[in-house]
């Protein structure tokens, strides 16, 4: 670089403005990075759902029950390899801050559904002989530090109330890192027999498999037709389509995040451009009979043209210009038309930063 020993030397002349500039952009970074995985985990149910599978809700809402008699109506429809049925526990474990999604599960086909999950064999069997049994996914386990055999009480507000224990017969692993390993499963029979009598016979959602991802916009509309016009309508969409509907439940993320960042890139033009002109400011103001030796004659107006070529206001270039002309033809000429430069390019970022 041709001025890149009179760079390095000023970037030290102010140690305070150097360690703010550095870190205006390092908490710029930081932001950006905290957005990008935040939008990451908000698409990771989308990205890692199944392509042929689909899911079966209320067509009102997610929180309407649907009849379980509908199972056998739509294991019939051409296309469809498998179906299980699901319903939101919503409990905590000890403290309303112990979280963790619970879904009480068909045993018999979850497995045929999300073949992704994997359960050992022992355990899985030891599971489907326990009524009060219980599968735990590996990260929920390991942040509670259970094991395989302990007595698991879950307080709930919905279905009655009350306190429900349950036995730990098996933990989940999924194939892939990206999988959730945070849920609880529950036996279907074990709640079904608590329950209060308006729930019973009535499930939150169903799962299914197609035989090929192709057929399944044709598989989702002849469900949807099946069940139209009666007390129940159902609303089908394939898995990556209720994983993003049920995030923008939480609002327009992706809106948000595009916002901050083009805030926070608005920010960081801001800083550059108010704290490029300083050290070039800094070191017109070292000791005169330095100054003719760092900006000798034209070079010195050169480096204040560049410094005011980047300004957003055109007036820079008009003020620089009548600058030059207002002094007259002499060998301090360049030395104070870069020092009036220097000070009206400072009143500009005044100005600016007072707007």
């Amino acid at each position: 670089m041709k001025f890149s020993a009179l760079i390095f030397a000023n970037l030290f002349r102010k140690k305070i403005r150097l360690i703010l500039t550095i870190g205006s952009f390092a908490v710029a970074m930081f932001l950006f990075a905290f957005l990008a995985v935040v939008k990451d985990a908000f698409n990771r149910g989308a990205d890692v759902a199944g392509a042929d599978r689909l899911v079966v809700i209320d067509r009102v809402s997610i929180i309407n029950l649907i009849p379980l008699k509908y199972r056998d109506q739509i294991l019939q429809i051409p296309g469809v390899k498998s179906i299980t049925h699901n319903n939101w526990f919503g409990g905590v474990y000890q403290d309303e801050k112990n979280f963790f999604p619970q879904f009480v599960i068909d045993p018999e086909n979850q497995r045929h559904v999300f073949p992704e999950l994997a359960v050992p064999e022992d355990q899985w069997n030891a599971f489907l002989k326990d009524r009060q049994g219980a599968i735990a996914g590996a990260k929920t386990a390991e942040r509670f530090h259970w094991k395989i055999g302990d007595r698991i009480p879950i307080k709930t507000t919905l279905y009655g109330g009350g306190s429900w224990e349950f036995n730990l017969d098996g933990i989940y692993h999924g194939e892939r890192p990206e999988m959730d390993e945070t849920q609880f499963w529950l036996q279907w029979d074990y709640f079904e027999e608590k329950v209060p009598e308006a729930v019973k016979g009535q499930i939150g959602w169903y799962v299914l498999r197609v035989n090929n991802p192709e057929d399944s916009v044709r598989v989702a509309k002849t469900i949807d037709d099946k069940f139209a016009n009666s007390s129940s309508e159902t609303k089908t969409e394939t898995e990556s389509a209720f994983a993003a509907g049920w995030v923008k439940q939480f609002g327009n993320i992706q809106f948000l995040i595009v916002t901050i960042g083009t805030v926070v890139f608005f920010t960081l033009l801001l800083v550059t451009a108010t704290r490029w002109p300083f050290p070039f400011v800094s070191a017109r103001r070292s000791s005169p009979s330095s100054r003719p030796s760092v900006f000798p004659g034209v070079r010195c107006c050169s480096l204040c043209w560049r410094n005011r070529w980047p300004s957003p206001s055109s007036a820079g270039c008009s003020a620089w210009a009548s600058r030059w002309w207002q002094f007259p033809r002499s060998p301090g000429r360049s030395t104070a038309c870069c020092r009036s430069l220097c000070w009206s390019h400072r009143f500009f970022c005044w100005a600016l930063l007072r707007r």
